[in-house]
């Protein structure tokens, strides 16, 4: 009972200590209890780290990596913390575990921008996996799916995603195929040769108008064929005839075109025989190019960035006026994308396909970047 009258009689006098508090005296003590909080989670945090650093250094890396991540559990958007461990781990030559630090950053949404560059200075340190398969013509492969890789010193599996997965099996020669594994910052390299039983070349099948030979077959001695797609690096110009897939399994489908405005759109079309087609801005023309469509994976990290009168028209966004370009999530893009297909208002000469025009971004046959426009 006593206890209980000293407990009441205590916080009656603190209800009236902060009763008698001014506002500038209430701010001090939650500016100093913010701080005093802040310098107490510093010290936990750095507490965390020098006893993961001490595993470390011991080779106790299963310790080292649970201290670690409990530093960085303390306060998730501490910039400083991803970067002091990813130090200490490739000081140790332990580049795979500080990939994989910067890549729990990224995923937490810290200074995204520039631990995407600490992350490529990193897969830039990595060696291709190279593997290399032989097989005849005609014959039935799928590039494989996954493949074992060294990770610190132990064999993991890692999944491979090809840039080119269309293997071209009618034709003798040797086909580069180039992939990447996300989860472990690898590349990837497959020289698949094709060999013809007979020794000899085998011909795609194509119409020959003249002659109407087909599946002709030819003694040439077999040349090396490489797929400059797989690494191709650059923009495109173009229509994207097919966009499918979801989250880490996008495609896009191109179709490569010229692009010309006002007086040299007139004059080209007319070169072709057509007529420059108008929009809001003025005369344009499109040319198809020669040449298949290719298809590509998409980065898991791509912006889509679409014009303001695109979304305005398709209703997907709201915006202000002025903003002539913006950002928007690849779900946005693809539902763009449809609505417009639907639409059926591409109607260039020459070009029957349905898609949109848009300008792409490849690296190392991978888009990394699509800036989506309306002509109309």
């Amino acid at each position: 009972m006593l206890k209980r009258i000293l407990a009441l009689f205590v916080g009656i006098i603190i209800s009236i200590n902060c009763i008698a508090c001014t506002g500038a005296d209430k701010e001090n003590i939650l500016l100093n209890d913010v701080k005093s909080q802040s310098k107490v989670e510093q010290q936990e945090i750095n507490t965390a780290i020098e006893n993961g650093n001490k595993y470390l250094e011991e080779k106790n890396y299963d310790k080292a990596r649970k201290w670690y991540e409990k530093a960085i559990s303390i306060s998730k958007a501490n910039v400083d913390t991803y970067k002091k461990i990813e130090d200490k781990y490739l000081e140790k030559g332990r580049s795979d575990d500080a990939y994989r630090i910067i890549r729990l950053a990224i995923d937490n949404g810290v200074d995204v921008e520039n631990m995407k560059k600490e992350l490529k200075s990193i897969e830039d340190t990595f060696d291709v996996i190279v593997m290399n398969k032989v097989i005849y013509a005609g014959e039935d492969y799928q590039l494989p799916n996954e493949v074992l890789l060294d990770v610190n010193g132990s064999k993991v599996t890692g999944k491979i995603k090809w840039n080119n997965n269309k293997v071209k099996n009618n034709v003798v020669g040797v086909f580069t195929y180039g992939g990447n594994i996300a989860q472990y910052g690898r590349k990837v390299m497959l020289n698949l040769e094709i060999k013809d039983k007979n020794n000899n070349v085998i011909v795609e099948n194509k119409k020959n108008d003249k002659d109407d030979k087909k599946n002709e077959t030819n003694s040439v001695q077999s040349d090396t064929y490489v797929d400059e797609k797989s690494y191709f690096t650059g923009t495109k110009l173009c229509y994207i005839t097919k966009f499918e897939g979801k989250e880490y399994n996008r495609v896009l489908v191109l179709k490569e075109v010229e692009f010309y405005e006002g007086e040299e759109a007139i004059k080209q079309a007319s070169v072709d025989g057509n007529d420059a087609l108008d929009r809001k801005l003025g005369k344009y023309y499109i040319r198809i190019n020669d040449g298949d469509e290719e298809e590509y994976y998409v980065s898991e990290e791509c912006p889509w960035i679409v014009s303001y009168d695109l979304i305005k028209y398709c209703n997907n966004v709201s915006l202000v006026a002025s903003t002539f370009f913006y950002g928007v999530s690849c779900e946005i893009a693809q539902g763009i994308y449809r609505k417009q297909c639907e639409a059926d208002e591409w109607n260039v000469p020459g070009f029957s396909s349905k898609g949109m025009f848009a300008k792409v971004y490849i690296e190392n046959g991978v888009v990394e970047k699509v800036e989506m426009q309306d002509l109309y």
